[in-house]
């Protein structure tokens, strides 16, 4: 055994997402289990150490652990509204007390492109963004093969980029999706029944989503040139990858395209368990 296993953790506003993989990658245990985030802060932490103790009681273990929002630069999570409790407090810290084993802490959009470029829909790219459509929108931004965090790790948090009367999250994630479509006349809905109706109202929601999308594409294309753009999240399920490749294409775009994700929701926990490998493999 040359590294070791380790545990990647993806920590989501309802659910957890947990995978032990061996010092190659190759997962060899996968669990779910309910986040219970309505319990409060240390029932969520304690679900973290639950989760790595149903993968495995091995000693030999590093864990890695993706979480939504950001991470500043002095361990802090920013903005993380489906977590109360968690807001302006030092994770890792505070993580530690469940977690007895090396601990890596990262955003999950970061684990999300990182995984995508080692094994899902991105592999054999060394230049990718990761962009991922859910209840908010965040990127993760992977460069000659290795995470771009940025000055102060806020890389890749791009769902505050002014857009309209708004910023681009409020206009193109799932709650503000469902929000156009009720102002434009639509009952209410989920954003996934928007984007499955036929009426002109959908349809109107549908090109904006679109276009706004194609948008924030065309800023991340210009902004870091990668090789290729992995979406990911609710509305990555959606048929909005080939309007935002037109939106691309009419925008002079030829070297790079949008593509769907490979691995669904397993590339949170596993981006996480990649990293938590890191400290013991080159390249990571």
């Amino acid at each position: 055994m040359r590294g070791g296993f380790a545990v990647g953790v993806d920590v989501g506003g309802t659910k957890i997402a947990g995978v032990l993989v061996d010092d190659e990658g190759v997962v060899r245990k996968r669990r779910r289990m309910l986040t219970l985030a309505d319990e409060g802060r240390e029932a969520v932490l304690g679900r973290v150490g639950l989760m790595v103790r149903k993968l495995t009681r091995r000693e030999d273990l590093r864990v890695g652990v993706s979480f939504p929002g950001h991470i500043s630069g002095d361990g802090l999570l920013r903005e993380c509204p489906n977590l109360p409790g968690l807001e302006g407090q030092p994770l890792r810290q505070l993580l530690h007390r469940h977690v007895k084993h090396p601990l890596v802490v990262e955003n999950d959009a970061n684990c999300f492109a990182l995984a995508e470029q080692r094994a899902g829909a991105a592999e054999g790219k060394r230049h990718v963004v990761g962009l991922v459509v859910g209840t908010g929108i965040g990127a993760g931004v992977v460069i000659d093969g290795g995470l771009y965090r940025g000055f102060s790790n806020g890389a890749g948090e791009v769902g505050h980029i002014p857009y309209l009367d708004g910023d681009i999250e409020s206009f193109a994630a799932g709650p503000g999706i469902v929000r156009r479509y009720y102002r434009h006349g639509g009952t209410r809905e989920s954003a996934e029944r928007v984007f499955e109706k036929r009426s002109l109202t959908a349809r109107k929601t549908v090109e904006e989503t679109v276009e706004a999308l194609g948008w924030l594409c065309l800023i991340l294309v210009k902004a870091y040139d990668p090789e290729v753009v992995v979406l990911g999240g609710g509305v990555s399920n959606a048929p909005v990858i080939k309007g935002i490749n037109e939106y691309l294409r009419g925008h002079g775009v030829a070297s790079c395209k949008v593509v769907r994700n490979a691995l669904g929701d397993s590339s949170g926990c596993l981006g996480a368990a990649l990293l938590a490998l890191g400290g013991r493999r080159k390249g990571f």
